[in-house]
């Protein structure tokens, strides 16, 4: 699948500007940024671009993402800022976090990536937190669950 498809990136600088930020809490100047990366086909075709504005604080260098386009960013006061931001969250931890819940019947398979979902959870906190333990526990559980069944059933087998 890789040489079908692939990404090519670009990222113009936006203006600075002043924000309460989600990651350290302090009220810091911070600059912003779009990134356009396109999906190619066959790394030659543009098929469709995916636009992200990011916010980065200048104390703790953490990025946010912006709900609205950069126009709307500079436009905009640090008190309707706080609204439009969101923490970043990472593609990886959410994958991790579903496969750990996807996999969670399977005894140990799902294990790995609950662990990792729960890592990147209590990192980002919010939904992830709360589903990245969820999962941790279904996965810590099933192999207990499972063994039980196997007992009953040997237990009645034998009967």
């Amino acid at each position: 699948m890789h040489f079908l498809l692939g990404t090519i990136a670009k990222e113009v600088p936006g203006p600075g500007l002043e924000i309460d930020c989600l990651c350290c809490g302090r009220h810091t100047s911070a600059r912003s940024r779009k990134r356009t990366e396109w999906l190619m086909l066959f790394h030659i075709l543009p098929l469709f671009p995916f636009h992200t504005v990011f916010v980065q604080c200048d104390f703790c260098h953490k990025d946010m993402v912006a709900k609205c386009s950069l126009e709307e960013l500079v436009q905009s006061n640090p008190l309707t800022l706080k609204q439009l931001l969101v923490k970043r969250v990472s593609f990886v931890g959410r994958v991790c976090i579903v496969l750990g819940l996807l996999f969670c019947w399977t005894p140990l398979c799902g294990l790995i990536p609950a662990i990792i979902g729960f890592v990147y959870g209590r990192k980002h906190g919010g939904w992830m937190q709360k589903w990245g333990s969820r999962g941790l526990i279904l996965n810590l559980l099933s192999p207990l669950i499972f063994l039980l069944l196997v007992m009953v059933l040997m237990l009645l087998h034998h009967k």
